[in-house]
């Protein structure tokens, strides 16, 4: 439903040529009496079309009309005219006209819908009727906006995508949006989207183009935003009763758009039994309202919460579009950040100041920018509006800035990974050498730079790959930084020609990162020929987006070996091949040391022995895990040492040495136990035989 505020002129004083129908309800005020037969007079003729329209202030020139248009059933001007007919039927010559009208949200009209009857212009029961009680839910917080009335032509809609650093993937969602083969008509929505990023005020400004795109087009009826927030924060209740607001919120939403934002919802942990059924929930929400309702879904490719869900839920049923965020260089991010503080309240004093708040570096996400711009709104606000507080705002400033060691020095800690740590520092030095050479005019063209990583589960490939991402973007050899996991499941499609576009999808949200491909031999299957399609493609993007993206190939060693060596043209652009070896047992147990440190724990004497037992054991059998095995290890350790502190009944508290302590008995648990029925692996000559 579509929600207006109409003003309209009118003609002279309200004077009824009937029998009030307020009268049986008390006094007889006669502007009171007038307004509220009108009222009544309307509903009991529109009561099954699926409208109202209720007017809620009068004076000596004005009238106002709260409006509510079902889309599709019909338009504002046949509602008001229709309500004119009634107050001219049973007035003496009282005419209105149509002066101007607004569009607005849930809460503006359920706020004038409380003036009506608090002011006795109606009786019924309208909010129950229509189910406008959309905000009355503790199971998610909701948040509206009416974007301003206009119609965007192509190249002004191209100017404020780039006024907010749109991305490739946002201009050619806008190409089709404004394509002429498109009939300028709403039908229902052929697609929805995914807009991914980590800062939700970089969302909101991406959406707000694609909203008028789409309004301009005639393929939204409503300008009215919509978005979902899931706090983890606060106790929910999920079922029932959640199924039944979406449904109410999709009932009042179909011609508009609904934003889900996933940003603060973990993907593991405490919140994930409620992460699925949050998404279990919002799959019979989008099945009911897919072609009516557009859908926005904002995620953090990183931490994608319950959207990974949602998306498995949704898989070959509900087609979305991904839209990432941009990226730019100094003078797109400080036009950015113009942009912002325009939009925002701190307008007048926004000043070339806080450039400074930019980090310093040579290219910029917009969620780096929209990040800067907090912190600068943070801190005008205490220095600048209230400037008693602004010692306060410079030790938080401080604390802000305060960071762990970097990803460089994380990387040259790790154990083992001689090879790698060497091979980082040859990719650093020739980027920086080619920047020297194109200063004294010799000319430098990019050298290949995609990677295969090959070991056994649990040797740190896919952890090394996130440093590296992160190395990388400082040393200014990727632009982005961003890490694009994926495996077959994400590059081979379900039908023919859908392999190629998921592919290169996912070339352009790598753009200016690393695309990290995991098992990639799993995509030669025999059972179609799509996996084929996928490695041709992949292998025409490493050519083609050379200079903007890094592949890595990771899996294991013997399987990785035989596909890079059947596919000339993949080996012919790999620059490094990196082995990560299988831990020894002193090298396990230095990981151990480090996880231990990390969670601030010991180990006596006994236990160390023990644990060296157990690793000399691990290294013995197929598979076992690596780093992965340690970690496991420790963490049926720590409930080992819960169960021995404080069993059932104990109402003794245990003392800080206590607690940090790990003991030998603490590590004969049931992962140690398994290992001695794992098949035994032979090493040196005596595998030969």
């Amino acid at each position: 439903m579509l929600f207006y505020d109409c003003t309209f002129t009118h003609n002279g004083e309200l004077k009824l040529t009937i029998e009030s129908t307020y009268s049986r309800f008390g006094r007889g005020d006669d502007i009171v009496s007038t307004l509220f037969t009108i009222n009544d007079k309307f509903s009991m003729r529109n009561t099954y079309e699926n409208t109202f329209c209720i007017s809620y202030y009068y004076d000596e020139e004005i009238i106002k009309l709260a409006v509510g248009v079902w889309q599709g059933s019909h338009d504002l001007e046949e509602v008001c005219h229709r309500y004119a007919g009634v107050a001219q039927d049973i007035t003496e010559n009282f005419e209105i006209k149509l002066k101007s009208y607004k569009e607005i949200t849930f809460k503006e009209a359920s706020e004038l819908l409380e003036i009506v009857l608090e002011k006795d212009y109606y009786k019924g029961s309208i909010r129950d009727a229509y189910r406008m009680d959309v905000y009355d839910s503790r199971r998610y917080v909701l948040t509206e906006e009416c974007l301003e009335k206009g119609s965007y032509s192509y190249p002004k809609i191209c100017e404020m995508s780039d006024e907010i650093m749109g991305s490739d993937s946002l201009r050619e969602e806008l190409d089709r949006i404004y394509a002429e083969g498109n009939m300028k008509k709403f039908y229902g929505c052929p697609v929805h989207y995914r807009i991914q990023t980590k800062n939700l005020e970089n969302a909101k400004m991406l959406i707000r183009v694609l909203v008028k795109a789409l309004h301009s087009n005639n393929r939204l009826l409503s300008s009215r935003i919509c978005m979902l927030d899931f706090e983890e924060d606060k106790e929910n209740y999920y079922g029932e009763n959640l199924c039944k607001e979406l449904d109410n919120l999709g009932y009042h939403s179909e011609g508009g758009c609904v934003v889900i934002s996933s940003l603060e919802t973990n993907e593991s942990g405490q919140y994930a039994t409620e992460n699925e059924t949050i998404a279990i929930m919002l799959r019979k929400f989008l099945h009911k309202y897919a072609d009516t309702v557009q859908i926005f879904v904002i995620e953090d490719e990183t931490n994608p919460g319950f959207s990974k869900i949602l998306y498995k839920e949704l898989a070959g049923k509900v087609d979305f579009v991904k839209i990432s965020e941009g990226v730019g260089d100094i003078t797109q991010a400080q036009k950015y950040m113009d942009n912002l503080a325009n939009a925002s309240k701190y307008q007048s004093l926004f000043d070339k100041n806080a450039y400074k708040y930019l980090p310093d570096r040579k290219y910029f996400s917009a969620s780096m920018v929209a990040k800067a711009f907090l912190n600068w709104s943070e801190d005008v606000l205490k220095k600048s509006v209230y400037p008693s507080y602004s010692k306060v705002c410079i030790h938080k400033a401080i604390k802000r800035t305060k960071r762990k060691n970097n990803a460089y020095e994380e990387l040259m800690n790790m154990v083992g990974l001689n090879e790698i740590k060497q091979v980082t520092q040859q990719i650093i030095s020739t980027y920086k050498l080619s920047k020297y050479k194109n200063s004294y005019g010799i000319n430098s063209s990019e050298c290949c730079r995609h990677m295969v990583f090959m070991g056994n589960p649990g040797c740190a490939k896919t952890t090394v790959a996130r440093l590296l991402c992160d190395i990388l973007r400082k040393e200014e050899v990727l632009k982005t930084g961003k890490l694009v996991e994926c495996g077959r499941a994400d590059l081979v499609g379900r039908y023919v020609g859908w392999t190629a576009k998921e592919v290169k999808a996912k070339f352009r949200a790598a753009k200016g990162g690393i695309l990290f491909i995991d098992e990639a031999y799993s995509l030669v299957d025999s059972t179609n020929s799509f996996g084929t399609e996928a490695i041709n493609t992949i292998v025409q993007e490493m050519e083609n987006s050379r200079d903007d993206v890094i592949v890595i190939f990771a899996g294991y060693p013997e399987p990785m070996e035989k596909f890079i060596a059947q596919n000339e043209g993949m080996k012919s652009r790999i620059a490094f091949t990196l082995n990560f070896p299988d831990y020894t047992p002193e090298e396990l147990m230095k990981i151990m040391d480090l996880m231990l440190t990390k969670k601030g724990l010991e180990v006596d004497l006994p236990a160390r022995s023990e644990c060296q037992k157990i690793f000399q054991q691990a290294v013995l059998a197929e598979n076992y895990g690596n780093g992965r095995f340690v970690r496991n290890l420790l963490e049926q350790a720590t409930l080992k040492q819960a169960s021995r502190l404080l069993p059932p009944g104990s109402k003794n508290k245990p003392t800080k040495s206590e607690v940090k302590l790990l003991k030998k008995e603490d590590f004969s648990v049931n992962l140690s136990q398994m290992l001695k029925d794992e098949p035994k692996r032979k090493i040196g000559f005596a595998s030969n035989f």
